[in-house]
């Protein structure tokens, strides 16, 4: 049976630095690393998103070898949803993490990297020749609601169109990059 070496830190304070492939680090509380030091983490980004960096190491779980994110095993809850406050997938201090639905971890994401605006929620209608902000979140029937918030002549503030839907409608899972 081949057995997983341990990665390699280095401690600033109350945080510890996981040293991954790809040159990255994943930042856990120092008080974590004994939890964590028995298994070989590894930096990894999904097909759909590769700007987007992520920590999991590969262990047994319901007797099969599977991939187990870091964020979820320092929770305890391999199963959970879990959200980066930050949006920092390599963050696991505990202080940046917290359990979410789906929709509040979409609410929490960034904007779509291929879109006109440099907002999230906004994009420019060439056939309007204005931005149009709208938002897009699951009603308490279970329902995909897409609700237009306006269009403008100011990228700015269809940007502002934006956050205040999101706050009013996500609280503190709201994200926009105004």
């Amino acid at each position: 049976m081949k057995r997983e070496i341990p990665n390699k830190r280095r401690i600033d304070g109350a945080t510890t630095f996981i040293l991954l492939n790809h040159g990255k680090a994943a930042a856990i509380d120092t008080a974590d690393w004994n939890l964590v030091k028995g298994f070989h983490w590894f930096a990894r980004t999904p097909k759909n998103n590769p700007g987007y960096w992520y920590c999991c190491a590969n262990m047994k779980r319901y007797g099969k070898r599977t991939c187990v994110d870091l964020h979820r095993f320092i929770l305890g809850h391999p199963d959970w949803k879990v959200d980066h406050r930050d949006r920092d997938g390599l963050n696991n201090r505990r202080f940046n993490l917290r359990q979410a639905s789906s929709a509040q971890n979409q609410a929490n994401s960034r904007k779509q990297a291929q879109t006109s605006s440099r907002f999230k929620g906004v994009y420019w209608s060439g056939q309007l020749r204005k931005w149009v902000a709208q938002i897009t979140y699951t009603n308490e029937h279970g329902r995909r609601v897409h609700k237009g918030l306006g269009c403008f002549t100011d990228e700015t503030m269809a940007g502002k169109a934006y956050a205040s839907s999101a706050i009013s409608i996500f609280g503190e899972f709201a994200h926009s990059n105004l």
